[in-house]
Order: structure tokens, then sequence, then C-alpha cells
């Protein structure tokens, strides 16, 4: 059954119609009919009556027609005329008959043997070959179209119509033994998520994605079904991709060519292997911050903070507690909407936050998420993993009592301030030291509708005054065992995240970014704070008494200087850093 070719476009539009003919539509007498109404194929695609003809069937008249009252469409019945060129309905709005064309009442499906051939023929599968057309395995959803010779060997090659909604019914055909253990499905809709796996080792993939789409004729890109089959099983088609290049054998094929380029040069075809790369992630236009990925600094950053950790896992930060304390915070850095409109904040600038989780043991943070401005605190602790026995400092922004009770079913415990709309009921009060600037120290339990849910065990709430300030604090926590004045300490030392944001901002000038890009943005600040955490490990291998912020002073001024760090970083010579500048480093020698 030979047919003429079809151009592209008149394909696609014939697939995605095969495609849509897979939901039922139901006609006058409650029977289902599988195709595409009138009023859907004659309002929104464009078929010529000739093709119309050639291709679509008319296959029965659906029972109800799309009607407006005001800016709402509903569904109305459709009545047989005396005139059997129309049909009528009621008009929901003026009650009055309406006629409508057969035409458009009508229920149109693609033929499903014209558009099958025509498939087998762009797959070049022979005629003695196609079996299963005229008997589908499924009916109206599953068809074999025969086997294709893709590469060296004869591949066995399925058609499935509507994949998405009977993924299950699909897939348990293909568990039986009887069939081949390799083979494809093409789906005339779309790609499946990679989420989906596919049984044995068959082949999903989209007619959309092969169909060459800068061919005025249609055909199938071949070459691609063959790495396809040849992939390891991944369950979903690789993206086509405008560019191939072999590195083996230095041959560029761009896919609007006919013929491939051979590269020549050493240099020529590294430069060539690189914009392949590029263009492999859709990057036509190579800027350097955009191609060295952030991610590489991140990572460079989280190895030495894990060097930093254990140098400063016994240094004392003004509570004597032996657990793990860390102090949860976010700043917000200003920027430009017009120059960074990746980082949406509010309607006239843009912002990213830098959302820190400090260990007040050296003050290095060991978790560090960049979002833009939108981004609300709270949902940050949906990104940290608890650590049993460790008390998280935070203040009232993160409160969320859903949130707040992960940690405590994980073994955590939490210092927070509390709200001033908090509603609560008071079990027992402890007493207290009312010298030390503690008023009171309770037991409570939620009473709102929502955090009684959300929080159902008891809390301690801890009110303080600040002797200095004479300002009044209220404090949460799920911590029992510590004193109340402990409590209040620990709060107290959360302001060292304040002071981390504030020395990285000022001494590291992430204020002022070099690029504009979310990428060199991301890197700049990474690239920050593994300084940051260097320069603490510097200080505390070498055993330094200097602060950080002079030690990054000293390594600015001394960059190119012939003196070992630990005598440069030493107090003696720090004493005179003008005096080291008379012996510079010649970098032409």
């Amino acid at each position: 059954m030979a047919l003429r070719p079809l151009s592209t476009l008149l394909l696609l539009k014939l697939l995605d119609l095969f495609e849509q003919s897979s939901q039922p539509i139901g006609d006058a007498e409650g029977q289902r009919l599988y195709g595409v109404p009138g009023s859907h194929m004659f309002g929104r695609t464009s078929l010529s009556a000739e093709d119309m003809s050639a291709w679509m069937e008319r296959i029965g008249y659906v029972g109800s027609y799309p009607a407006y009252i005001g800016d709402e469409c509903v569904a109305v019945d459709l009545q047989e005329d005396d005139d059997p060129d129309r049909y009528w309905y009621r008009c929901p709005e003026t009650f009055r008959k309406k006629y409508v064309s057969a035409a458009l009442a009508a229920v149109y499906a693609v033929s499903a043997p014209k558009i099958l051939h025509q498939i087998s023929d762009l797959m070049q599968i022979a005629q003695p070959l196609r079996r299963g057309i005229e008997a589908p395995a499924i009916e109206g959803t599953l068809w074999k179209l025969g086997e294709a010779r893709i590469g060296l060997s004869l591949t066995p090659v399925w058609l499935a119509r509507g994949l998405a909604g009977n993924v299950n019914r699909i897939f348990n055909h293909f568990m039986s033994a009887i069939l081949p253990a390799q083979g494809l499905i093409l789906t005339s809709g779309h790609a499946l998520s990679s989420m989906i796996r596919v049984p044995r080792n068959y082949r999903v993939v989209s007619l959309r994605d092969v169909i060459v789409d800068y061919s005025v004729n249609s055909c199938i890109d071949m070459t691609l079904m063959e790495r396809l089959l040849s992939a390891p099983a991944a369950g979903v088609l690789p993206p086509v991709q405008v560019v191939q290049y072999d590195e083996q054998k230095r041959v560029l094929t761009i896919r609007t060519k006919r013929e491939p380029w051979t590269i020549k040069g050493k240099h020529q075809a590294a430069a060539v292997l690189y914009l392949y790369q590029q263009a492999q992630k859709d990057r036509w236009e190579v800027d350097a911050n955009e191609v060295r990925d952030w991610r590489i600094h991140a990572e460079l950053a989280q190895s030495l903070i894990g060097i930093a950790r254990p140098l400063y896992s016994e240094e004392p930060f003004g509570v004597d507690l032996k657990n793990a304390v860390y102090a949860l915070d976010a700043s917000t850095i200003d920027l430009c909407l017009s120059v960074f409109p990746w980082a949406p904040f509010r309607s006239t600038k843009a912002a990213i936050k830098l959302h820190t989780l400090l260990d007040l043991r050296g003050n290095i943070p060991t978790f560090l998420h960049i979002s833009d401005g939108k981004l609300h605190d709270v949902n940050v602790l949906d990104l940290l993993i608890p650590e049993p026995g460790a008390f998280y400092i935070m203040d009232r922004g993160y409160i969320d009592f859903e949130r707040l009770h992960r940690l405590h079913e994980a073994g955590s415990f939490f210092v927070t301030r509390a709200k001033s709309n908090l509603k609560a009921q008071r079990r027992y009060s402890h007493p207290v030291d009312r010298s030390t600037g503690l008023i009171c120290d309770q037991t409570i339990v939620l009473t709102g509708f929502y955090s009684r849910q959300d929080f159902d065990t008891p809390l301690r709430r801890i009110k303080f005054r600040d002797p200095k300030t004479g300002k009044r604090l209220v404090f949460l926590t799920n911590n029992f065992a510590l004193p109340a004045s402990t409590i209040a300490d620990l709060y107290r030392c959360r302001w060292q995240v304040e002071l981390f944001f504030k020395w990285i901002k000022q001494h590291l000038r992430i204020k002022v970014f070099f690029g504009t890009s979310e990428n060199a943005v991301k890197t700049q600040i990474w690239i920050a704070v593994s300084v940051y955490v260097l320069v603490a490990i510097v200080k505390k291998r070498l055993n330094l008494s200097a602060s950080l912020y002079e030690m990054l002073q000293i390594l600015s001024l001394t960059m190119f200087e012939r003196i070992p760090l630990d005598q440069l970083l030493n107090k003696t010579v720090t004493d005179d850093i003008q005096a080291l500048s008379a012996n510079p480093l010649n970098l032409f020698e």
C-alpha cells in the first residue's frame, strides 16, 4: 500500500489529530466515539478539503455542542433537524433555536491504516513485514508496524496512541514472554517522563522527536533511531541534536548541511569539541562566566568546610555545651531588576538571599543556599538534614510548627523567639532567678487550631529581660534539660551569623558583582565563601592570634612576596607590613 509522501507540516498535523482521537466522545445515544469533533477540527486545524477527504473519516455525531453564556462555555444537547445537513440546539441565554452544520456536529478520525502505512513507509518497513496494522494488538491503541532495519539488524516496531493515559495497559502487553525482548515503541504523543520505566529492553520514542523538522517532505532520522537502540536503557529519548561531532574521527555533522566537515588541526578540533559541548547544553553564545559552572566552586567550598569543621570542633563559643550548635539566618542583597531579571524580589527591584547555617564553633558555614529574594526564609528548613542532638538557633521568621516538629522528631533541638500572637496555654511554671534577667520558665501547649495539629507535644517558653537594653524577649524551645539562662545565652550567640554576613559583605565585596548572570553571581559568592573558610583553616593550623580580617588584609597586600605563609602571618612580621613590599616577586624572571 504505497502512499504519496506527505509534507512534514501535514504529517505533524495528522499525528496530532491521530493522538487526539484516543479521547472518547459521547454521541446522542450515549455511545463512545473515538475521534475529534468537527467544532474542534474546523476551528483549530488548517487541513484542506482535499486532505480532509483523503485522511479523515466521519464516524458519527456528537451528542452535545459548546455554547456560551456570556464568557462561560457550557455543553448543550444537540438535536437532529429535518434538514439532514444541520443540527440544532436551544441557546442557554435566549432559549431560541440555533443551528449548526452537520460538518461541525460530526466526529472525525484519522484513518488508522493509512497513517500507519505512511509511518511504515518512512521507517522503510517492507510490505511483507508489516504485520499487525490491520489487526491491532490493543484495539484503537497499539499496532505492530513490522520489522524495520535499524543499523545492522531487524527491529520490531510498534506504534502506541494515547500512551500517557494507557501506559500500564500497554506496558503489560510487552511483558509477555512470547514477544521479543527488545524493540521500538513509537508514540504519536509526547515522550514519557524519565521517571517511568519502560519494560524489558524496549525503547519509547515520540515521532515528533525523530521527524526531521527542517525537511519539506516528511522523513525520519534513522541515525537517531540507531543511537537510541544502542544507548544504555534509560527509558527516554535523548534530545535531538542539531549538530553531531565524532571526537575520534574529527567529523562535524550539521543537520541542515548535506556533507559533513572533517576538522583538521589539533587546536581547531579542540575548539570545535568545546563548542559542541556547549551546544549540547543549548548554549550558542558562550560567555566565560556562563561556561564555568558555579557548582565547581560550590564543591570546592564544601571540601574546605569539611576540612575546617574538625579543626574547630573543640572551639569555645561562649556557652558550656558539648552539643553541636548552629545558627540559621538569611541575608538579602539588593540588585537591579533590569540587570538581574532572574532574581525577582519586588515589582521594581531584584534581590538574592543567602540562607546560611553557621556552626558556632569557629563560625564555619556548614550549609549555604542561594535563592531569589522571593523565597521565604522558613522554606529553607525543608532543605536541611536535621542532626540528632544538635541545637538550631533561629529568629521568629522561621516559626512554622509543622517544620519545627520535623526537627523535634529527628531528635534535634531548636531555640527561637515566639511571635506576639502566639496562642498557648501554660501547664507548669518552674522557679527562676530573677536577678539574672529571667522572668519565667514555663511548660506550655499550643492552643491555636493549626499550630496544635502541627505540634501536639509540650514546648518550653522562657521570658527574659536584657539587663543592658531592658528589652523583653520570649524564647521557645523543645529542650527541657538545659537551664533557662543557658537557653537565653544560646539565642544571644545567634548574632554570630549576622556578623558573618556583615564580614563577608564588607571584606569580600560580594555586594558588587563582576557578572550579571545567575551562574556568575553564584560563582562569586561561593568563591567568597571558599576564601573565608580557607583563611579560617590557615588561622587554626598556624595557631595565629590575628583576626580573619587582619589576615585577609595582609594576604591582599603581600600576594607576591617570597616569604613562607607562617612567617608572613606571624605577629612579629605583621607589625610592619610596609617593610615587606621592598622585596617584590619579579614575574618576568
